[in-house]
């Protein structure tokens, strides 16, 4: 016996959506998750993603994540953002750890019944969500540092020459792949992994420059250790957000 087709759920939630929040425009996504991205004028991008579950005739949509950040793209959350981020059991719940069926929406494999759980997610929009974007947006505009590397950043893009990026792209690569490696050698030699991500092999001339300039704008005179990843981590992460570099495996 053919199991039973999960009825079509994109056009629904995207049509719901641009309904009821229509600031927030359908980004993509695939088969299971569904992206909308709201723009504001200070730059920063608001990120609503929906996960959908189909399983033995059962439909299950959930907010998985929502961010406030610089990325324009969601592919990045939550992994790489350059704000803040979250997941709907934590805006419920207020904690960092909760049953696994928090925020989650069920129903029968029905139009109908679909259209009840839209008007579910619709709530913990309201009551949950737009809260949190709005705290996130005070936080980042008080972190100078982000603000200024942010707009430091998006001048950068406008100069950099296509070899540039390539190059900007193949130290991105080289460094995930020589991390991965320090790590495996660790943890054969039963060792701690205590050098940072960016420090496994020399900073690329370019993103040394990017640090350097904003530590300029910033007037430090000195960077310590954690201030320095952070700015080396915010530059590369917006700058793989801006040429959609996500995938570190590519050549």
């Amino acid at each position: 016996m053919q199991s039973a087709k999960c009825i079509p759920v994109k056009k629904r939630l995207v049509d719901y959506m641009c309904e009821w929040f229509p600031h927030f425009i359908f980004q993509g996504g695939d088969s299971r998750v569904y992206a909308f991205r709201r723009e504001n004028s200070d730059g920063i991008y608001d990120h609503i993603i929906i996960y959908r579950e189909f399983f033995e005739g059962v439909l299950s949509l959930v907010i998985t994540e929502v961010a406030s950040c610089y990325n324009k793209s969601w592919k990045g959350i939550p992994w790489f953002t350059v704000g803040h981020g979250t997941g709907i059991g934590v805006l419920i719940t207020g904690k960092q750890y909760y049953d696994a069926n928090t925020g989650w929406h069920r129903c029968k494999n029905d139009p109908d019944e679909l259209q009840k759980i839209l008007t579910d997610i619709r709530g913990d929009i309201d009551t949950y969500v737009i809260d949190f974007f709005e705290k996130c947006h005070k936080k980042i505009h008080a972190d100078k540092r982000k603000v200024i590397t942010n707009s430091y950043m998006q001048t950068q893009f406008l100069t950099l020459s296509e070899e540039d990026i390539q190059a900007i792209k193949a130290y991105l690569v080289r460094v995930n792949k020589s991390y991965s490696e320090y790590r495996k050698d660790c943890k054969k030699r039963g060792e701690k992994v205590t050098t940072p991500y960016f420090d496994i092999i020399p900073l690329h001339p370019i993103v040394e420059h990017w640090v350097a300039d904003i530590q300029e704008q910033l007037n430090y005179s000195y960077l310590s250790e954690s201030i320095r990843m952070q700015l080396i981590g915010d530059t590369t992460v917006l700058f793989r957000d801006n040429y959609n570099f996500y995938n570190l495996c590519e050549k």
